[in-house]
């Protein structure tokens, strides 16, 4: 298994990103040496898939913002502009998460070096309010968000119109990434299949 040092370095090193870090720290290494070198500073717009393995990496302190259920079809389309009474009943993170898609929160791009993309949570329905694209997610659906927003399904999955919606998404975010000097990195995660329980 890879240690968190190495996980620090490469991403210092010359093999790693080239970037100008916006903060400095101590990193405390597996063996418990200490390094003084910035410290990359990642956000993720992406799932479960990606965000635990900062967790089992133990690194994280180098996380910044997480943005999970949010389809890249829906980046750059304006907020939903109305009272979300009704997402009182979800908590914590789902409450917030769901929250973050419906208003079209910004990413926070001045506190980050490194975007990891992944593109699982692409596989929610889209739907449509008015000029506001939204995910359908397990989230949502547990409250009938899309009913109560008398939102519409946007269009069906792999056609013509799902995929400009995402190409469009995806150049405004990476203008966005490049215009404030943040790293985007695909992360190939991949969905399984089959489930194996030992």
């Amino acid at each position: 298994m890879v240690s968190r040092e190495e996980i620090f370095l490469n991403l210092n090193s010359s093999k790693g990103i080239k970037m100008d870090v916006k903060r400095n720290s101590t990193f405390v290494s597996d063996n418990n040496t200490h390094i003084d070198a910035p410290i990359p500073q990642i956000g993720i717009l992406g799932s479960c898939v990606t965000r635990d393995m900062f967790a089992f990496c133990e690194i994280e302190s180098f996380l910044s913002d997480y943005r999970a259920r949010s389809s890249i079809c829906g980046y750059g389309t304006p907020g939903i502009d109305e009272e979300l009474d009704f997402l009182e009943a979800l908590s914590g993170f789902r409450k917030t998460t769901v929250m973050k898609d419906l208003t079209k929160q910004k990413l926070p791009f001045d506190q980050l070096d490194v975007l990891l993309i992944d593109l699982i949570d692409e596989r929610f329905e889209v739907y449509s309010k008015e000029n506001t694209i939204f995910t359908r997610s397990t989230y949502l659906a547990e409250v009938s968000g899309v009913s109560r927003l008398e939102g519409k399904k946007a269009f069906e999955r792999g056609s013509e119109e799902h995929f400009e919606a995402f190409e469009q998404g995806a150049r405004k975010l990476l203008n966005d990434c490049k215009s404030h000097g943040v790293e985007p990195i695909l992360h190939q995660a991949r969905w399984a299949a089959v489930k194996h329980v030992a």
